[in-house]
């Protein structure tokens, strides 16, 4: 609730947007309000553009490697 993660999801609507031939995605690693950020993910048409993969604790740095951006809040 307070990393900020709508105004992520909002951002990557927009920059999916501006460009859709780009294959831009978002990986949610963590815990919280999953459900929330789902429905505001569809309410945006981006809901197949992020994925929720719950909280890792084992093999985190696998996350770190795979992400072109990370971002920490």
């Amino acid at each position: 609730e307070v990393k900020g993660l709508d105004t992520i999801i909002a951002a990557l609507a927009k920059a999916r947007a501006s460009r859709p031939d780009a294959n831009i995605q978002l990986l949610v690693v963590g815990r919280g309000n999953e459900v929330k950020y789902k429905n505001l993910s569809e309410s945006m048409g981006i809901s197949q553009a992020v994925v929720f993969a719950g909280t890792k604790v084992d093999g985190l740095e696998r996350y770190y490697r795979a992400a072109d951006i990370f971002i920490l809040l």
